[in-house]
């Protein structure tokens, strides 16, 4: 039995990574739940880290998604919020009941009723799409009546904007096999 919260941080099909409370500092702890997981038929690799309090587990895709391979794993903490989501603590104390939570569910079901809208556009999307235009805007037709920020800004809260909201996307895509990755790694000797 895994005790304490669970928190899914980040979840994808094939991948979840989970906060677990009690684990932070305890290997002991983080051992047994990586024995008791990479024992579940499905999973291909688990990785629980002391050090974060967390624990990846690495799962084949076609056992479904992660919410209900989850349930599978840890019966225990069945939640009907695995399938709402990241960042939902899953012993019953959810985000639902703090302000900020609430302010995130209106944001979601917005989001959920553009998608529907325009027919699978959503907010993640469409904010930087908006920023975009009102750049290119005052870059092409400036207007002195509004204190408006700049068309560079603009641009730069799009792109901003775009990189914040689609970022496990991005990071999805980047770990793909075969894909080079963005980033930068200097030789030793400094070429």
């Amino acid at each position: 039995m895994i005790g304490g919260n669970i928190e899914i941080l980040h979840a994808i099909p094939g991948r979840v990574r989970l906060r677990v409370g009690g684990l932070k500092r305890d290997p002991g702890s983080a051992r047994g739940i990586q024995d008791r997981i990479a024992d579940h038929p499905g999973v291909r690799q688990v990785e629980a880290n002391p050090a974060t309090g967390s624990v990846v587990i690495h799962f084949d895709p076609a056992a479904g998604p992660p919410g209900a391979f989850l349930r599978q794993i840890v019966p225990e903490h069945v939640a009907s919020e695995w399938e709402a989501g990241p960042a939902r603590a899953l012993n019953g104390s959810s985000l639902g009941f703090a302000p900020a939570g609430r302010i995130a569910g209106l944001f979601r079901q917005v989001d959920r009723r553009v998608e529907a809208t325009t027919g699978g556009l959503d907010l993640k999307v469409l904010l930087p799409v908006v920023l975009f235009i009102f750049g290119m805007r005052a870059l092409l037709a400036p207007k002195k009546k509004l204190a408006l920020p700049t068309w560079y800004d603009f641009l730069w809260f799009a792109f901003g904007t775009f990189v914040a909201l689609n970022r496990p996307a991005i990071e999805e895509r980047a770990d793909q096999p075969g894909r080079s990755s963005p980033r930068i790694n200097p030789t030793p000797d400094g070429d």
